[in-house]
């Protein structure tokens, strides 16, 4: 997960790093959230499309800087298959101010060629009605 933090932050007057973001997933990975804004329903995409969503919000948001980090994880492992849930926080800095999310990615990897991939992510986020799992975090802020 380190990886996909690293990719997809960048620090004022960069972009994030699509080619290493994708080159972390299976071909067809599915990026999935359970409420977007202007979307109805279920949002689910495939990692281009994701990658295309974002880079839309970057500009139509105007956003300057991103950096998302891990918080905590937990994750489970048999054979060449994972499950990881990675408990993140997001800083979204516009020139206006920055916005503080924090939420939990619930990942799943296949081993392929000794490297693990990802073969989808559905995530969601914190708030005010919904705190972060206690049991995930486990100690951590």
């Amino acid at each position: 997960m380190a990886a996909f933090y690293r990719g997809i932050s960048f620090a004022p007057g960069g972009a994030p790093d699509w080619a290493s973001v994708t080159a972390l997933f299976l071909p067809g990975a599915r990026m999935t959230l359970p409420r977007m804004p202007g979307v109805e329903g279920v949002c689910s995409m495939e990692v281009d499309g994701w990658g295309e969503r974002f880079r839309d919000d970057i500009g139509r948001t105007r956003i300057v800087a991103f950096e998302e980090r891990e918080l905590a994880s937990r994750g489970f492992e048999f054979g060449d298959v994972a499950h990881l849930f990675s408990v993140f926080e997001s800083r979204i800095a516009t020139a206006a101010a920055t916005q503080v999310l924090r939420g939990v990615y619930s990942v799943q990897l296949i081993r392929s060629d000794g490297r693990w991939l990802i073969a989808g992510m559905v995530w969601d986020f914190a708030g005010d009605t919904r705190p972060l799992p206690a049991e995930l975090l486990g100690g951590a802020p």
